[in-house]
């Protein structure tokens, strides 16, 4: 399979890619791959994703592999690649259920990774029947899956350095990372009224990665920001700009007229006319 972007999605089962099985996502400025399924999402030993980038200056690839209830397992002898020309470039991520709060639903990687950054996203969901009115920075309670921000911010760096462990990781190389997912589902509406600076929320001393797949609207009235001291901008009269803060900034997923029961994350409804 050729293309510079690459959408594979097995919205009731499981996601093989067997041996032999090859993506090939490489272009000028890097490609896109996303693997996604209800079930496991297993690389068998002889399958190869490349989404590795060819122009000079370029930044690499792309490549998620996400399981919404199942296992990620890339396994000895598959590979991804999402290389570009320096050391930093590319960026692979595995996303799976959190199991506590020190595992994940990711088996130990065997395949051959090639990558500037290499993260395992712990993911936990928080849905709701309803509709979600945020009004507070400091506290989220979703339905009965609890309080978004409470959590997120009992993650410690002993359970992220766990994760690590568990996955082979050194926790002293700064190519891996063990990332907070908090996915807020809705059949609703999903509404920030107030501003939220996700530069304050640090999980596991890690940014989180925030996604919001509501059936609803999603309706952002206020300043939803990472990488800056506030917010919003600073106030026309301040005596400087908003300070910038150091080191990777949260992700951010926003998905109106969300199609929830998907695996594919940022997949709508056909029958949802909704707005972001």
């Amino acid at each position: 399979l050729t293309a510079a972007r690459v959408l594979l999605s097995a919205d009731g089962g499981k996601l093989t890619l067997a041996d032999g099985a090859v993506i090939d996502a490489t272009a000028a400025r890097g490609g896109v791959v996303q693997l996604s399924a209800k079930g496991d999402v297993t690389m068998a030993s002889g399958a190869s994703v490349d989404a590795s980038s060819s122009a000079v200056g370029a930044n690499g690839g792309d490549v998620l592999v996400s399981s919404s209830e199942g296992y990620v397992d890339l396994q000895s002898g598959a590979s991804v690649n999402t290389a570009g020309d320096s050391a930093g470039d590319g960026r692979i991520v595995m996303r799976a259920q959190a199991v506590g709060t020190s595992g994940v639903k990711i088996t130990k990687p065997g395949a051959t990774l090639k990558a500037g950054e290499i993260t395992a996203e712990s993911v936990k969901v928080f849905s709701t029947t309803g509709s979600v009115n945020m009004t507070s920075a400091t506290a989220l309670s979703i339905g009965t899956s609890g309080d978004v921000i409470a959590y997120a911010k009992g993650i410690t760096t002993a359970n992220t350095n766990a994760v690590k462990s568990s996955l082979g990781w050194s926790t002293t190389d700064t190519r891996f990372h063990v990332r907070t997912g908090i996915e807020i589902r809705t059949d609703g509406d999903f509404t920030l009224g107030t501003d939220w600076n996700l530069g304050n929320l640090r999980s596991g001393g890690e940014p989180i990665a925030l996604t919001v797949r509501a059936k609803g609207n999603v309706n952002i009235n206020a300043n939803l920001s990472d990488g800056f001291s506030t917010a919003g901008r600073a106030a026309d009269s301040a005596a400087a700009p908003t300070t910038l803060l150091a080191g990777d900034g949260a992700s951010m997923r926003l998905v109106a007229g969300a199609d929830t029961s998907s695996a594919g994350l940022l997949k709508t409804s056909t029958t949802l006319a909704k707005d972001l």
